[in-house]
């Protein structure tokens, strides 16, 4: 298996591969680019993603909405109130959803970087669903752990996890059959989170 650079102290593009960018980026300068844009047809659009497995993307990036982030999500308040431990402690009352820019993801957030510790998981939330009954869905909190220039380290608490067709689209650079280059893997994974903002939205 390829290796995958991990996040290493202020290096934002190592952060920003393994998904941690937003979250533990700085202020810091902005830069806005300009550039043309040409509006494709329908046709157009579904040629263009077809030769590029875009629609590969589009697909997972519907299945992970409808199939996952739309069961979930309406309950996520609940399921805070209900955790005695993590009703006051959260920074944030949302899931924050780690995109790789390799598309790899660790078994474990723990691992991709040292700053990050595993807290607890919410109450799980039972839905069923496909013929499964009490389908088990909970979400991990962790802690996490940022030095300060005094010496000093502040601890705080979010409820993360990876996009999870992250990792199908790797798996799927690494076999032959179906095929997805290193370079298609990168241009699915950018497609992934506007589909999922898109379906939510």
């Amino acid at each position: 298996m390829a290796d995958n650079p991990l996040p290493r102290g202020n290096d934002l593009t190592q952060q920003e591969n393994n998904g941690f960018g937003p979250l533990f980026k700085r202020r810091g300068r902005t830069t806005t680019a300009t550039s043309a844009i040409m509006v494709l047809s329908p046709v157009e659009k579904s040629d263009l993603y077809e030769k590029e497995n875009k629609n590969v993307a589009d697909g997972l990036a519907k299945g992970f909405y409808f199939g996952y982030l739309r069961l979930v999500l309406p309950q996520l308040n609940e399921k805070i109130a209900d955790s005695v431990e993590f009703r006051y402690l959260l920074n944030a009352k949302k899931v924050f959803i780690l995109l790789p820019k390799t598309c790899f993801t660790c078994d474990s957030i723990v691992d991709a970087d040292s700053r990050v510790k595993w807290a607890d998981d919410l109450p799980p939330l039972e839905i069923s669903r496909g013929g499964i009954l009490k389908r088990i869905y909970k979400h991990a909190v962790y802690k996490v752990e940022m030095p300060c220039p005094d010496g000093t380290v502040e601890e705080y608490h979010f409820i993360l996890e990876y996009a999870m067709p992250l990792m199908t689209l790797y798996d799927m650079s690494q076999y032959a059959d179906p095929p997805l280059s290193h370079e298609e893997r990168g241009s699915s994974g950018g497609v992934v989170p506007p589909k999922i903002d898109r379906n939510s939205g």
